[in-house]
This record gives structure tokens, sequence and C-alpha cells, in this order.
């Protein structure tokens, strides 16, 4: 039996034939279009298409056609005119709402994007890609409750449908629901083993809620699919990071910057797993050269900061983390990295303003809390100082410099048996990491 593709082929050369033997046969070429299309030769595609409009312009549908093929040539504002010139001809045609709706999300526009998809939903109420579609362009508007609700709809009309549980998945992940996400990438990758990109982002969900092996399980399978896969290189660098592997990390972010020569967050990634690992040297060039490659980057000021606080030039790292807050002044981590700077040069009232900033951005923040107690200690604020360490204990249980300052605050307020419980605790943590 023959496959597709050389169904496709065998329609293409039966076309070609008869525009051969008759050069104005619209039919031939509307056909032919069709099979260009499906073969993925686009440009053969909307040449074809335009063929039938020179030669009858009500030829039905091809403005449509036409249109999809100029959304995956990237022309969206020729699809949008295509698609307006079917819906014209035809008020009920849903394709063509549901391309300029596609089109429009695409360039950005998602209230005439949804407007679109309702219109097509209108027509057909059971039409599983508009729920699907219309479901991004809320989620893309921050809409997040209007996003899930259409992307279970979608399930609803088809529980085949892979993109609405990946989509669906992507939202819960944006709002923190990640035992919801994990459960809709793996009926995803259930219903499609192929599927990258539910790898990809279930990896993520795992990452959060600390399941990391999982996480770089599923990275490693993401990449397996897909070698060249930049993304899944750095965000598995990522968590090799997080566990201290810095080799491993450095590695990733190198494959990563290798497939991407131009892929700033590796770059800074890569910075901060060298900064980490103590190489400070080149911790330095790599948040250069990504700030090289786009100075309104935050994060690569941010961890270039952290790498001029270890050596010691706190002026270049408040100066770095100055323009990071002034790039984004919700990126936390550069109010707790310039507090760390005013700390060391004893401006102690501007480190804790840093961190109380950093800490309403994320109140999960265990570096700021970590900072904010030695600040409080720095001033005879042992009770607050114990506070915050035990905050930031509670948080991350394994970092021993935690217990030992937390004990120290404790043998300050004459707490000699909680001090050395906690010194015996940070022994044992660091006896462990050795």
């Amino acid at each position: 039996m023959k496959n597709r593709e050389e169904d496709y082929s065998s329609v293409i050369m039966n076309c070609t034939t008869g525009i051969r033997h008759n050069p104005r046969d619209a039919r031939s070429y509307y056909k032919r279009g069709l099979a260009y299309s499906h073969t993925r030769e686009y440009t053969k595609a909307i040449e074809d298409f335009s063929m039938v409009i020179q030669i009858d312009t009500k030829y039905t549908g091809v403005y449509t056609n036409r249109a999809v093929a100029y959304n995956h040539k990237g022309k969206y504002d020729l699809a949008i005119q295509d698609c307006t010139e079917a819906i014209r001809l035809d008020p009920r045609d849903i394709v063509a709402y549901t391309n300029r709706g596609v089109a429009y999300a695409i360039m950005g526009k998602y209230d005439l994007a949804i407007r679109d998809f309702t219109k097509a939903l209108e027509f057909n109420p059971q039409y599983s890609f508009a729920y699907n579609n219309r479901g991004i362009a809320y989620n893309h508007k921050g809409n997040y409750e209007q996003a899930i609700w259409n992307y279970t709809t979608a399930i609803e009309h088809d529980p085949t449908y892979v993109a609405a549980y990946t989509n669906r998945g992507t939202t819960y992940n944006d709002i923190g629901e990640y035992a919801r996400a994990i459960k809709d990438f793996t009926e995803a990758i259930r219903l499609a083993p192929q599927d990258m990109m539910a790898y990809t982002n279930r990896a993520i969900a795992y990452n959060h809620t600390g399941e990391y092996t999982l996480a770089i399980k599923d990275f490693t399978q993401a990449i397996h699919l897909n070698p060249q896969y930049a993304q899944a290189y750095n965000n598995r660098g990522l968590v090799y990071n997080h566990q201290q592997e810095y080799d491993r990390a450095i590695k990733d972010f190198t494959k990563a910057i290798t497939i991407n020569p131009t892929y700033v967050a590796a770059y800074t990634n890569r910075g901060a797993a060298y900064n980490n690992a103590g190489d400070y040297v080149q911790a330095l060039k790599d948040c250069t050269t990504a700030i090289n490659l786009d100075s309104r980057y935050a994060p690569a000021y941010a961890t270039r900061a952290s790498a001029y606080n270890n050596t010691n030039e706190y002026d270049q790292a408040i100066t770095d983390c100055t323009e990071a807050v002034r790039l984004d002044p919700q990126y936390g981590p550069a109010y707790t990295t310039r507090g760390i700077a005013y700390a060391n040069i004893d401006q102690h009232d501007r480190a804790l303003t840093d961190y109380h900033k950093a800490l309403g951005l994320d109140p999960k923040d265990v570096r700021a809390y970590y900072n904010r107690g030695k600040a409080y200690y720095q001033q005879g604020g042992y009770d607050m100082a114990i506070q915050d360490f035990t905050i930031a204990i509670n948080l991350d249980p394994t970092d021993a410099r935690v217990y030992y300052s937390r004990g120290d605050a404790y043998n300050h307020r004459g707490n000699t048996q909680e001090a050395n419980a906690d010194f015996v605790i940070a022994k044992r943590l660091k006896a462990k990491s050795r």
C-alpha cells in the first residue's frame, strides 16, 4: 500500500501533466497546491494557489488554503488578507476564521485572535482546534482560568488531542500547579511518545517539585529525540547546577551554546555555574558575552554581579545590579545580590532594603533570608536573624552555613543548647558534602 508522501507525489505529477496540456486548468493548480501544502512545500503551494486566483477569483477555498501556506511561511499579514477575503466570499468559512486567528495570535493581537476563534466556534461548537488556540491566546493575555477552560473543552471534544494536554500542562506550570501539569504531560507522552515538548515541560514541572532525577531523565529523553535541542541542554544544565554538579552543568550549557552561539541565557547560566565552581574569571567572561549579545538581559548583569561580589569588586557588583533592576524592576535576584554587595561595604541598611524588596518579589528566596539574617546579626538583631535563618533552613535544610549562622545567633542570645544542636548539624552537613 502506498504511503501518503507517494500519494501526494502522484497527485503533483498528474496535476503537472494536466497543467502542461492546459495552462489555465484552475482545478489542477488547486489540487497540486494542496499536495504541495501536505508535503510542506509552501512556496510552491502559494504559487499554485495564486495561479488559481488569477484564473478564477471565486474558486472555493483557495484563499483559505493560501492563507495556511502564508502562515507556515511566516507571512502573517498576507495570511490575514487572504482569510479576510475568504470570509467575504463565504462568511461561514470556519477554517478562514481559525487561520486568521492563528495569524493574529502569532502577531500578538490576542483580542482579535480570540474574536476569530469565538466566531469559528459559533459555527462549530465542537471544534477542538479553535478551543485549543483560543486557550493559547487567553494564556498569552494572562487569563489562565479561561485558557485552562478552553484546553479542557478541547480535550472533552477530542480526548486524544495531544497539543491541548501539553498546552494545559504549560499553563498549570505557569500558575505553579505542578502536579496537574505533570499529569497532563504524562498523558500527552502516552498519546505521543515522541512529543519532545511534553518531556521538556514535564521536566520543568519535576524541577519545581524537587524531583531532580526525574527532571534530568525527561530532559535527557527530549535530547535523545532531538540532539540539537539547545533549550533541553540548557534546562538540564540548570538542574545539574542546582544539584552542585557544576562540571555537568557547564558541559550542558556549552553544548547549548555550540548549537546556538547566540543563546544569551545559556551564556548567563554557564557563567553562574562557573561562579558556583569558583572560576570567577570565566564567570565574568560568560556574563559579559551575554550582555554583549543582549544588553537588556537583566539576569546577565545580576549573575556577573555575583561574580564581582566573589572577587571583592563590590562597586562593580552594585553597578551591575542597579542596571539589572532598571531593566527589570521585578527581577528579585538582582536585589539580593546588590544587598550582599552593600553588606560587604558595611551599608547594612541599604542591604536590608534590598533583601526586603527581593523577598517581596519572591517569598521563597533562600539566599535573601540567609543574607538578611546576617544583616540583622551584624546590627545586633539576633531574634530577627534567628527568624530568618530558620525560614532559610525550612526552605533548604541542606546548607551548613545557615546552621552555623543560626548557632552563632543563638549563642548571642544565651541559648547554648540550641546553638550546640545547630553546630552539630552544620558539621554533619559539611562532612557529608566533602
